[in-house]
């Protein structure tokens, strides 16, 4: 199993307003888990608040190399704006210099349709690689109807592609996005019964 260990910053949208505590926590984290292969570094979680491409850059090459200098290989996700929807930002002005770094691309297929999917597949032509650190079938709420249509579009897309994707969330919160039905308070060993409509989609898509 891999792991994402995420600096889930989101209110304050820039994420240079906490830059410092990001480079002490990614410190301490990388050089904890440095040994361990199935660690990625997710270094900002959905900038946005009108933060440009170029900020977070500039926050991504000062957090990357304090984490290289522990852990020269591990996996680094860098968010992009506009709650890592803008993918195209980072195509067209890559980071430079360091390996081993994917962009992230969130989406809830109720809200992001054809226009977020072009500029993933725009994106991905261009040679960047990219990793869907979160997503849903319902709208970017959390909550509201599954739109199946989309989610395969979108499924078929990242098929397509070899692009990973992970599902939100892991919880039984009463919203269309918890994948374990909020009447079930079990930690592990989730019957189909047990999952919500959202989970038992994707446990089928994953088992594909």
């Amino acid at each position: 199993m891999y792991v994402i260990i995420d600096w889930h910053v989101l209110g304050e949208g820039d994420p240079n307003i906490h830059k410092e505590d990001a480079i002490a926590f990614f410190d301490e984290i990388s050089e904890k888990y440095a040994d361990y292969g199935n660690v990625i570094y997710e270094i900002c979680n959905e900038p946005n608040g009108g933060v440009s491409w170029k900020e977070v850059k500039e926050y991504a090459q000062e957090v990357i190399p304090v984490i290289r200098a522990n852990d020269p290989y591990g996996i680094i996700l860098v968010g992009t704006p506009q709650w890592s929807q803008l993918i195209g930002d980072a195509a067209a002005d890559p980071i430079q210099d360091y390996d081993n770094i994917m962009y992230t691309l969130h989406f809830y297929a109720a809200t992001h349709k054809e226009d977020l999917r072009g500029n993933l597949e725009r994106a991905l032509e261009d040679g960047v690689p990219v990793f869907v650190s979160e997503c849903s079938i319902c709208d970017a709420s959390g909550n509201g109807g599954i739109d199946e249509k989309s989610a395969r579009a979108w499924v078929e897309l990242m098929d397509r592609y070899d692009v990973s994707y992970v599902a939100w969330a892991v919880s039984n919160k009463n919203e269309t996005a918890a994948l374990i039905s909020s009447d079930c308070s079990k930690l592990s060993d989730w019957s189909d019964r047990e999952l919500s409509d959202t989970g038992r989609w994707f446990k089928e898509q994953f088992a594909k």
